[in-house]
């Protein structure tokens, strides 16, 4: 088991998925993808979300993206003067949060981890919270209890198949991936509700891809969870955000090649647009975009191997 999303682990060596899958994914991997060119049926009319381009490296062609957004939600979240809680906050991804949230005026940022550090910044304020507790989950609301956005973006990803891996292994990955973000979602609801602010759930490419075993269930899991409190929030004004990504170059992937991989500072500004513009959701790369697309397709355009 690997741990919550950013702290370093060591790594086995990349790994192609079994079955001839379409898609080779680094593994184990973190909540971010790769590319390629996204079909137009990504972008059925009423569709509200945003393919965003990220800077490729210079040995790469770039990727051809647009910005399409057919439908926003009426509610635009500033982060200037936000009060703004990152799960995970140690990690790559959350790390980039936390500066990229400061950078655009938060007056306040709960940088929450299973072990806090100090952040040299007053407006920063280190909490320590394990998402996969509900008792922890309980207190954030006496100490974050001013919350305008929630950014549920701590992880962790298992070793393993689902067939093979222990009970323990699959439970904490759901406690973690999918029950925490729900429970810290409920304990700070009115909080947002007041604020009229934002959710942002991080998910993954994995969550429609099943290379992830256990980390796949439970991104599924935060998909659909993450669809459900965006009708039940609604009404509040609160916007809800889902994001999607394939490989980012974070500690999480160690010892994978970083090559093609998501920068965490471009993903973490992505996300931060998403949210200030009032998106539903962010595809952060193409490779997203494509597997998405292929879950109205036949199981096999994701899984060749099963048409042999």
């Amino acid at each position: 088991m690997t741990a919550e999303s950013g702290d370093a682990v060591a790594k086995e060596p990349p790994r192609r998925p079994p079955g001839n899958c379409l898609l080779f994914y680094p593994i184990p991997a973190d909540d971010e993808p790769d590319t390629q060119a996204p079909p137009d049926a990504a972008h059925a009319p009423g569709a509200d979300r945003r393919t965003h381009e990220l800077p490729r490296p210079a040995d790469r062609p770039r990727a051809h993206h647009e910005s399409l957004v057919q439908e926003r939600n009426t509610t635009m979240t500033s982060l200037n003067g936000a009060t703004v809680l990152v799960t995970g906050a140690n990690g790559g991804l959350g790390t980039e949060l936390v500066k990229a949230a400061l950078d655009r005026g938060a007056r306040r940022v709960y940088a929450t981890a299973r072990s806090p550090k100090e952040w040299g910044d007053e407006r920063v304020v280190p909490l320590r919270l394990d998402v996969a507790d509900p008792e922890a989950v309980d207190r954030i609301a006496r100490q974050a209890g001013d919350t305008t956005i929630l950014i549920n973006n701590a992880a962790v990803y298992p070793k393993g198949d689902l067939l093979t891996a222990s009970a323990e292994d699959i439970t904490t990955t759901i406690d973690t991936n999918l029950l925490g973000p729900i429970r810290l979602t409920q304990t700070l609801a009115s909080a947002l509700r007041s604020a009229k602010g934002a959710l942002v759930n991080v998910g993954s490419v994995l969550g429609w891809l099943a290379i992830g075993k256990a980390h796949s269930v439970s991104k599924a899991g935060l998909w659909m969870a993450t669809n459900a409190f965006r009708l039940e929030l609604a009404p509040a004004g609160v916007q809800v955000l889902g994001v999607y990504a394939g490989p980012t170059d974070t500690p999480m992937q160690a010892g994978n090649d970083p090559a093609g991989m998501n920068k965490p500072s471009d993903v973490a500004s992505a996300i931060l647009d998403a949210v200030e513009a009032g998106d539903h959701e962010l595809f952060v790369d193409e490779l997203t975009t494509k597997v998405h697309t292929a879950l109205s397709a036949p199981v096999t355009a994701l899984y060749p191997a099963l048409a042999q």
